[in-house]
């Protein structure tokens, strides 16, 4: 059986196996070992697997969705979940730590050259917060280089909480032609 038992104040995940010396002992034997590091890292995908269900839920409602992120706003961690193949042909980090760092090595590959150096200075998490803080929203509009083509896009970006801690979710969509 798996369970959390509270050593030095941390609570941690251990995992006790009993089982008989020989089989017509009445002796056992007990073990118990730490899986701490084990359940975290089970706990994580499972997560990662139920935000990743939530969000293919959201791009399923909207068609014009190329792809959501989800950000940890303290860590920078982030997952990217596509909804296109055009997007997903660009080859762009999947998950990683540093969500703006990466966006701006992205940007040198996947952006219009014409539009690189205005994302690059608008996009960073300082901006971002900021316009978030007075705005609710970070939104800004660029070309993505499409199947060799620049192809017009718009990046949202909006805080949420969820299970106690501040995230942020990004979404990349073609805007609706008039």
């Amino acid at each position: 059986t798996t369970y959390r038992l509270i050593d030095t104040g941390t609570p941690m995940y251990v995992n006790m196996k009993i089982t008989k010396m020989q089989p017509n002992s009445d002796k056992i034997i007990i073990g118990i070992s730490i899986v701490d590091a084990q359940m975290k890292q089970k706990e994580m995908i499972d997560s990662m697997k139920k935000e990743h269900d939530a969000f293919t839920r959201i791009m399923a409602l909207s068609d014009r969705y190329l792809s959501l992120y989800s950000i940890d706003l303290v860590t920078g961690k982030y997952v990217e979940h596509s909804a296109t193949k055009e997007y997903n042909n660009l080859e762009l980090e999947k998950h990683g730590e540093d969500f703006f760092g990466v966006a701006h090595r992205n940007a040198q590959k996947a952006i219009y050259k014409e539009d690189y150096d205005r994302f690059v200075n608008s996009f960073t998490k300082e901006n971002v917060l900021k316009e978030i803080q007075e705005n609710g929203i970070y939104s800004i509009h660029y070309r993505l280089m499409i199947n060799g083509e620049p192809q017009p896009v718009s990046l949202r970006v909006a805080r949420f909480m969820e299970n106690d801690r501040e995230k942020l979710i990004a979404g990349v969509r073609v805007p609706q032609k008039n």
